[in-house]
């Protein structure tokens, strides 16, 4: 809890710093906006914003992520690319059709085998805009895994509580709370009630908001029984290369020597709005 405190403790400092600086400077920084004029992550990250998209959206996602680490039961490289279509029907709801595709030497993902993975359906609403004083957006989602992969099977269900804040400097802060219900068979002696918490900032990198930076730092459970709680530490980039295009990459790294966490991990993003 010592490493949680500290980052806590930094965040807050930190937005403390930027308002002061903000209320001092006559210069205005101009944020990168959805087609509703919200900020919203388009890539996957630890920490999700409470920011659906907007009503009528429809974006195609397309991902590659890479993962190693030494103590990780196969001691292979993970490759896993993914397909995600996202929409957004009406105001303040988001749904969502996830498909990872494992690219060889996957030995740690879905019991080891090439190929698609199960299909996961994912549902968010937005109950609280941002109040503009001390209130965060707040958020609820909801993300089913549906066992469509080879010798899969149960359920699992994720359920996560979203809080964003936004200043007046372009900076953003967030908390997630989640919680997974694992009700399968994929591996043995999987933990079947997993929780974690992570908190994160983002913020503009250049005048036009164009670019911005993500950072956050994520606490788990572990995923099987009798291992230790997990630590890592993420810090990635978006980019608005057009209206309809938007790209980005991260980078993750384990805070801790724990087996079932990567030692590092890299993943790239690629968003392209079909319907706006």
């Amino acid at each position: 809890m010592n490493r949680l405190s500290a980052l806590v403790l930094a965040l807050l400092l930190g937005v403390s710093l930027t308002n002061a600086v903000a209320q001092e400077s006559e210069s205005t920084t101009v944020t990168t906006t959805t087609s509703g004029g919200e900020v919203d992550f388009f890539g996957p990250f630890n920490v999700n914003d409470a920011t659906p998209l907007a009503t009528g959206q429809l974006d195609l996602r397309l991902r590659y992520d890479w993962t190693t680490g030494r103590d990780r039961p196969n001691a292979d490289d993970d490759h896993v690319g993914g397909v995600t279509l996202l929409w957004g029907p009406c105001s303040n709801v988001e749904v969502s059709l996830d498909l990872p595709v494992n690219l060889g030497d996957s030995g740690d993902m879905d019991g080891g085998f090439d190929g698609n993975a199960d299909v996961y359906l994912g549902v968010m609403y937005r109950f609280l805009e941002d109040q503009g004083d001390w209130m965060p957006a707040m958020a609820f989602s909801a993300t089913a895994r549906i066992p469509t992969g080879d010798r899969s099977s149960g359920v699992d269900g994720n359920f996560r509580l979203l809080l964003t804040k936004e200043y007046d400097s372009g900076l953003r802060s967030h908390v997630n709370g989640f919680v997974i219900t694992a009700n399968g068979d994929n591996e043995p002696d999987t933990r079947h009630f997993q929780w974690g918490v992570v908190i994160g900032m983002d913020g503009p990198l250049c005048a036009d908001g164009a670019v911005r930076w993500v950072a956050d730092y994520m606490h788990r459970s572990s995923v099987h029984d009798h291992e230790s709680n997990g630590h890592i530490l993420e810090i990635g980039t978006e980019w608005t290369a057009a209206d309809n295009c938007k790209l980005g990459m991260a980078a993750q790294i384990a805070l801790d020597h724990n087996g079932e966490v990567p030692d590092f991990g890299a993943r790239l993003n690629w968003s392209y709005s079909l319907m706006r």
